[in-house]
């Protein structure tokens, strides 16, 4: 999956030690013992982010399109169904809602859904939100409350104080590096 085009994590391949070290830690990782020690975490950060996406919709007063809906895993092979209901009992075992529909309970769900699917998992602890309306709402905030985004100036250096960037210094008194993967790298 990380090496195809289209994927949702892709990672292109190439001779770079840092990528080599860090792929050899994620294969070390990738075992039923590790999952197993991390769910509970994993679980708490989810139950817990959800919570204060929740809190900010209430207290922006529901502008960023927040659904509580939950979140369906269609199956279209049995296969599939098998091993969605197997992430639905480990989810349920963390305390989480998770309920295996069959095809007419998927409609009961999502009654406009037209798609041949043998069954579904209805994650209920889910929420979804409109990305690029919640990123406008907290940009706008954030400026209202004396944020500035600086836009196209390459970082060339922070100490405590100041921000060298290519065309100015600026003073600050927090900076926030938000580049993804690439945050520890430019940190350094």
């Amino acid at each position: 999956m990380m090496a195809k085009r289209d994927s949702p994590f892709r990672i292109k391949p190439s001779l770079d030690p840092a990528l080599t070290q860090w792929c050899l830690r994620f294969v070390k990782s990738c075992t039923e013992e590790h999952v197993e020690r991390c769910s509970t975490v994993l679980r708490d950060l989810h139950l817990e982010s959800r919570r204060l996406f929740l809190d900010l919709d209430e207290h922006w007063g529901g502008s960023f399109g927040l659904t509580q809906n939950g979140m369906l895993m269609l199956c279209r092979s049995e296969a599939g169904l098998r091993e969605e209901t197997e992430v639905a009992e480990r989810a349920r075992d963390l305390g989480l809602g998770a309920d295996v529909l069959d095809s007419q309970q998927v409609k009961g769900v999502e009654p406009d859904l037209r798609t041949d699917v043998l069954g579904a998992v209805h994650f209920l602890d889910d929420c979804h939100l409109e990305p690029h309306t919640f990123v406008r709402q907290l940009q706008s905030r954030l400026e209202e409350a004396g944020v500035a985004f600086l836009w196209g100036r390459e970082a060339r250096g922070v100490t405590d104080h100041d921000i060298e960037l290519s065309d100015q210094t600026v003073e600050h008194d927090v900076v926030v590096l938000a580049c993804g993967s690439w945050t520890g790298q430019l940190a350094k």
